[in-house]
């Protein structure tokens, strides 16, 4: 089992109210998910005003690296969509994983700042 971060950056200007219930939102999609997924597990969203990011994360099961982590990248991406803030991916926003590239969701209040892997 691996845990996957992507950790988002928010506008200094977007209300904290704003952000904490986008971020309940994405945290009750998460569980959704892990009800129905038995790969995925310990969905832990947090926000850090202070920062100005919000971290989105999930472990996930999986027999190879690339896979798995393509699994949870998914789950996260589908998450932000079903807050209702998303919309689609930009030109050239890429990650690569390994051998994959995934084009991530581009969030209107999250600003896509880092994905880690922490086998």
């Amino acid at each position: 089992m691996m845990t996957c971060e992507w950790r988002f950056a928010v506008s200094s200007s977007t209300p904290a109210e704003l952000i904490t219930n986008h971020a309940d939102r994405i945290m009750a999609s998460l569980l959704d998910r892990e009800a129905v997924d038995t790969r995925l597990a310990d969905a832990v969203v947090s926000v850090d005003l202070d920062a100005g990011t919000v971290l989105v994360g999930m472990s996930v099961a999986g027999d190879d690296y690339e896979g798995s982590v393509a699994h949870a990248l998914a789950a996260i991406r589908s998450a932000v969509d079903a807050a209702g803030q998303a919309r689609p991916a930009w030109p050239g926003a890429v990650m690569t994983v390994g051998s994959m590239t995934v084009d991530p969701v581009h969030p209107v209040l999250l600003e896509p700042h880092d994905f880690t892997v922490h086998p």
